[in-house]
C-alpha cells in the first residue's frame, strides 16, 4: 500500500522501504546498512531510485506498455528497470511503502558484484536497447535527431575501442625525462604508507641537488604515482609499464567524462564529437601514455567539469552521487597538483551566479529561502574534494591544513620551476625571465588541430544563437574555465616551459566548447545535404591530423598544426621532443645493433629514458649523461642526441644531425632524435690535453676535430679556448666567433670570448661579451665572476656587487664569488656586508687564504685589532708567510 496521491501518467513510481514515511520494522543498523547499500548502488549505476530492492513500482498501463516495448525491453528485473530508467532519463519518483513487512537489504556478495552488474547493464542500455530501438522504434531512421539510438550505440563502441586501445598503446611509449624522479618519490611515499608514517622520508626537505627534484614532489600529491607504486610492489609488476598503464586509465576516465559533458548539454551525437576530439587529440593521446602529472591533473578538471554541469542542472536538489563524483574529480586534481583547489572556487562562483540569476528572475532577495541549499552543496563539494585530494598525500596528511596551503603558496610563487632554456619562435630563451606572455596561447593555437580551434571560434560567434539549444550559462562556464587560468598565470607572472603540457587541463574545456559548435550546426540544419556536407568537411579536417598521428606513432605529442606548417615548419622555431619520448626507440636501436657487447653510450637527456628499455635487450650497455656544450668530451661509443639543446641555426644549417649519425628517429621529415657513432677521438683527446695544460697539443686535436666536422660548434669553441690558454688571442677570437656563427645563442662561447678580452686587460670589450653570455643564459657562473672583476677594474664597485650577487644567487658554492663580492663591498666601505661575504667564502673553504687577507682590511677599518691580528696569522699560515701589504 502507499499513501494516496495523484499519479503522473508519464512517471514510474518506485516503492521504498527506506522512505521517511515507510513502515520499516528493521533496526537502526539494518536500516543504515540498507541505506549504505543503496547509496553505493546509485553511485556506480544510473539508478536514481531510493530503494533498489523493494520490487514494487507503479505506472499507468499505457505508459508502462510503451516503455517495456522500447526503452525497457531488455530490463528483466526490478534493479534493471530502475537502472534503465536512469539511463534513459525516464521520470521516476519514490513513494513510501507502508506495508508492515521487513524490507530486503543487500548482501556483501551483491555489493561485490554490483560493479560487474553495472557494466552488464551499460552493455544492455548502449547496445541491446539501442539495437532494439533501431529495429522497432518509429524513430529508428531519425539520424537527424542527436539522441537517436544509433548515436548512443556508436558512442559505446568508441568508448570500448578507447578502453581497449589506450592501455595497450601505453606499453609502446618511452619514458619522460622527469619520470625517474616521480618513481623515486613514489617509492619513499610507498614506504610512508606501508610503515604507517614511521618512515618520514616522503615528508623531508631536500638535502642537496641529488634529491632536490625528488623531494619537490612531496608538494604535488603524487596520487597516481603512489597508486602505481602500491600496485607494482604488491603484484611485482614492472614499475614503468605499470605506471603507463595507470596513466592510460586516467586518460580514459577524462575522455569519457568530456564526452558525457556534451551528452549532458546536448545529445549523444555531440558526445561522439567530443569523444573523438579529445580521444584523438595529439596532446591528450600522447600524454595519456606516459605523462605522470599533467594527465591526472587534467583528468581532475575533466571529471569535475562534467559533474559540475550535472550538479548545476539538478539544483536546488543535486544528486548525492553527482556531488560525490565531483568531489572525486577535485580530489584527482589536487592529488596531482594542489592548484586544483581552484575547482572548488570555480564551483562556488558557478553556484553563486546560478543563485543570483534565479533571484533576479524571480525577484527574490539573495538571502531568501533556498540559499542554504546552495551553501550546503558547496560545503559538501569542498569537503569531499579536499578529503579525496589529501587522502593518500603524505605531506598533506602530516598537517592537513598548513602543508596543503604551503604547497599551494609555493606553486603560486614558481618554487618548483625548472631552470630551462628553450627554443621559441626561433630564439633560445631563458624561460624564467624571457618567456612572453602569449607563450601558452601560442602553443595552444599551434599544438592543436585546426578543427578544434575553429569549433571554439564558432561557439564564441554563435553563442547568442545557441541559447535555445544550449544554455548560455554553460557556454560561459567553459569559456571561463579556458580563459581564466591562462589569464591568471600571466597576471601572477607564473612561468612557462615545455610547450602547453602544463596547461593540458584546459583542453577538456576547449573540446567541450568546440564540440558544441559542430553539434549545434547539425542540430540547426536539418536538411540532409547540408548535414552531409558538414560531416564531410569535419571528417576531412579530422582525418588529416589522425593520419599524421598514425604515421608518427608513438610520438603524437610533438604535433604542430598548419598555422606553422606542421612539424616540418615548426622545426627550428619550437622544441619538438622536449619530453624525451623518442629516447626509448634510440636505446633499443643501439641494443639491437650491439646485442652482446659492452658499449659506452652518451645521451643529452636523462639516461634512464634510453637505458631502461635497452637493457631488456642488452644489459651490458653503459649509458651516461653528457653535459650541454660538452657532448663530445667523454669517450663514448655511441651518442644519443635529441634536438632539445640546439639552436635554430644549428638545426637548419646542417649541424644537426651531426657527422657520424647512423640512425635518425623522425616525425615527418624532421629528426627528433639521432644516434652518432664514434669515428675518432679528436675531441676527448683535446679535452684531456687541455686539462693537462698542454695547450699546443689541445690545439692540434681540436683543429683535427674542426677539419673532420667544421659545423661542430663545440669543436670550434674548444679550439678557441685552447688558443686563449696558449695566449694566441687573435686566433682564439676567430675560432670563438665561428662557434657563435654556427650557434648564435652560444653563451659559453660568449663567456670564453669575454675571458679573451679580460686577459688582454680590456674590461669594456670583456663586459660586452659577458653580458651577452648572461643574456642567453642567466646562470653562467663564470660570466658573473669575470664580469664582476671587469667592473672592479673600472672602479664601478656597485656594478661589481650586482654581478657577484647574481653569481651567488645562481651558484652559492663558489668561494671566489663571495671573495669578489666582499672586495666590492670593502671598496664601497660597507664593512658589515664585506665581512659577511668573506665569512661565506671561508664557510665553503676554510683554507681560502684571500678571504683572511681581506678580513684583515675589514677589521682594520672597523677598529677590531684582535680580529685583524688573528686573520693575519691565518693568512700567513696558508700563504707560507707571505706578508700582508
Amino acid at each position: 500500500q502507499s499513501k494516496r496521491k495523484k499519479l503522473n501518467d508519464t512517471t514510474l513510481y518506485f516503492g521504498s522501504y527506506l522512505h521517511k514515511e515507510s513502515n520499516n520494522k528493521k533496526g537502526f543498523i539494518s536500516k543504515l546498512s540498507a541505506k549504505a547499500y543503496n547509496s553505493f548502488v546509485r553511485f556506480i549505476s544510473t539508478s536514481n531510485v531510493q530503494d533498489n530492492k523493494s520490487g514494487v513500482f507503479i505506472a499507468y498501463t499505457q505508459f508502462a506498455e510503451e516503455l517495456f516495448a522500447t526503452k525497457l525491453s531488455h530490463a528483466s528485473n526490478y534493479f534493471q528497470i530502475a537502472n534503465q530508467c536512469g539511463a534513459h532519463n525516464i521520470p521516476t519518483e519514490d513513494f513510501a511503502l507502508t506495508v508492515d513487512v521487513n524490507s530486503p537489504s543487500g548482501s556483501f556478495l551483491q555489493i561485490f558484484t554490483l560493479p560487474f552488474i553495472s557494466l552488464y547493464l551499460s552493455f544492455k542500455f548502449f547496445v541491446l536497447s539501442s539495437l532494439h530501438e533501431i529495429k522497432f522504434s518509429k524513430q529508428r531512421l531519425q539520424y537527424k535527431s542527436g539522441d537517436s539510438p544509433i548515436y548512443r550505440l556508436i558512442f559505446y563502441i568508441l568508448v570500448v575501442g578507447f578502453c581497449l586501445s589506450y592501455p595497450i598503446l601505453s606499453q609502446q611509449y618511452g619514458m619522460t625525462w622527469d619520470e625517474k624522479q616521480h618513481d623515486e618519490y613514489s617509492k619513499v611515499a610507498y614506504n610512508w604508507v606501508v610503515t604507517f608514517g614511521d618512515d618520514t622520508a616522503a615528508l623531508a626537505e631536500s638535502t642537496g641537488s641529488h634529491d632536490y627534484v625528488r623531494q619537490i614532489f612531496r608538494n604535488y600529491g603524487e596520487h597516481m604515482n603512489l597508486i602505481a607504486a602500491l600496485i607494482y610492489n604488491t603484484f611485482d609488476t614492472d614499475p614503468y609499464n605499470t605506471r603507463h598503464f595507470i596513466i592510460s586509465l586516467y586518460g580514459l576516465l577524462g575522455l569519457i567524462c568530456v564526452g558525457l559533458t556534451l551528452k549532458a548539454l546536448t545529445s549523444w551525437r555531440g558526445a561522439i564529437i567530443a569523444l573523438l576530439f579529445i580521444g584523438f587529440n595529439p596532446g591528450w593521446l600522447g600524454f595519456s601514455m606516459n605523462n605522470p602529472t599533467d594527465i591526472p591533473f587534467a583528468v581532475g578538471f575533466a571529471v569535475s567539469g562534467y559533474f559540475m554541469v550535472r550538479v548545476l542542472q539538478h539544483m536546488p536538489n543535486p544528486k548525492s552521487k553527482h556531488i560525490t563524483w565531483l568531489g572525486i574529480g577535485i580530489g584527482i586534481g589536487i592529488g596531482s597538483r594542489v592548484g586544483a583547489l581552484l575547482i572548488i572556487a570555480y564551483m562556488g562562483l558557478f553556484l553563486g551566479l546560478q543563485w543570483l540569476f534565479y533571484c533576479i528572475k524571480n525577484k527574490k532577495g539573495i538571502f531568501s529561502k533556498g540559499v542554504e541549499m546552495y551553501i550546503f552543496t558547496l560545503m559538501r563539494i569542498a569537503v569531499l574534494g579536499y578529503l579525496f585530494g589529501i587522502s593518500i598525500w603524505p605531506y598533506a596528511l602530516s598537517n592537513p591544513i598548513k602543508n596543503v596551503f604551503t604547497a599551494f603558496k609555493k606553486s603560486s610563487e614558481n618554487a618548483f620551476y625548472a631552470n630551462n632554456t628553450e627554443l621559441f619562435e626561433g630564439k633560445r630563451l631563458y624561460m624564467l625571465t624571457e618567456a612572453p606572455g602569449y607563450y601558452v596561447v601560442k602553443f595552444l593555437s599551434i599544438g592543436n588541430p585546426i578543427y578544434l580551434l575553429a569549433g571554439i571560434a564558432l561557439t564564441m560567434a554563435l553563442a547568442f544563437w545557441m541559447k535555445k539549444y544550449i544554455k548560455v550559462g554553460y557556454v560561459l562556464m567553459f569559456v571561463f574555465m579556458l580563459v581564466f587560468p591562462i589569464a591568471w598565470a600571466e597576471y601572477t607572472n607564473l612561468n612557462y616551459y615545455n610547450g602547453w603540457r602544463h596547461y593540458l587541463f584546459v583542453l577538456p574545456a576547449m573540446v567541450v566548447l568546440s564540440a558544441m559548435a559542430y553539434e549545434f550546426l547539425f542540430y540547426t540544419f536539418k536538411n540532409k545535404i547540408v548535414q552531409v556536407s558538414i560531416l564531410v568537411v569535419l571528417v576531412l579536417a579530422f582525418g588529416k591530423p589522425l593520419l599524421w598521428q598514425i604515421k608518427n606513432h608513438p610520438n603524437q605529442y610533438v604535433y604542430f598544426n598548419e598555422f606553422v606548417g606542421g612539424i616540418n615548419g615548426a622545426y627550428g622555431n619550437y622544441e619538438t621532443d622536449y619530453y624525451s619520448n623518442s629516447c626509448r626507440e634510440a636505446g633499443e636501436w643501439i641494443a639491437k645493433q650491439e646485442p652482446n657487447k659492452k658499449v659506452l653510450i652518451g645521451i643529452n637527456n636523462e639516461p634512464l629514458t634510453a637505458s631502461y628499455y635497452a637493457h631488456r635487450i642488452n644489459p651490458n650497455l653503459d649509458f651516461f649523461w653528457v653535459r650541454e656544450y660538452e657532448e663530445y668530451k667523454p669517450r663514448w661509443d655511441y651518442l644519443i642526441l635529441t634536438s632539445r639543446t640546439y639552436s635554430k641555426n644549428e638545426l637548419l644549417n646542417g649541424s644537426f644531425p651531426p657527422k657520424g649519425t647512423v640512425h635518425v628517429i623522425k616525425a615527418d621529415d624532421i629528426p627528433l632524435c639521432v644516434i652518432v657513432k664514434r669515428e675518432n677521438n679528436f675531441m676527448p683527446d683535446g679535452y684531456e690535453a687541455l686539462a693537462r695544460k698542454q695547450a699546443d697539443s689541445a690545439i692540434q686535436f681540436f683543429e683535427q676535430a674542426v677539419n673532420y666536422e667544421p659545423m661542430n660548434e663545440e669543436a670550434q669553441r674548444m679550439l678557441g679556448q685552447s688558443y686563449m690558454v696558449a695566449g694566441k688571442f687573435q686566433q682564439a677570437e676567430t675560432a670563438l666567433k665561428k662557434a657563435i656563427e654556427i650557434y648564435p645563442e652560444n653563451y659559453s662561447a660568449y663567456s670564453t670570448l669575454g675571458q679573451v678580452w679580460f686577459m688582454q686587460q680590456k674590461p669594456d670589450s670583456a663586459l660586452y661579451y659577458f653580458d651577452k653570455a648572461l643574456f642567453y643564459k642567466r646562470n653562467v657562473t663564470e660570466a658573473y665572476f669575470y664580469a664582476g672583476q671587469c667592473a672592479m677594474q673600472k672602479n664601478d664597485f656597485s656594478k661589481a656587487v650586482s654581478y657577484f650577487e647574481g653569481g651567488v644567487s645562481h651558484n652559492g658554492n663558489v668561494p671566489e664569488m663571495y671573495d669578489g663580492l666582499g672586495v666590492a663591498y670593502l671598496n664601497l666601505a660597507n664593512y658589515s656586508l664585506a665581512e659577511s661575504a668573506f665569512s661565506a667564502a671561508l664557510s665553503l673553504n676554510p683554507n681560502y687564504a684571500p678571504a683572511y687577507y681581506y678580513l684583515v682590511k675589514v677589521f682594520e677599518h672597523t677598529n677590531e685589532p684582535a680580529k685583524a691580528k688573528e686573520c693575519a696569522r691565518r693568512y700567513q699560515l696558508l700563504s707560507e708567510g707571505k706578508p700582508i701589504q
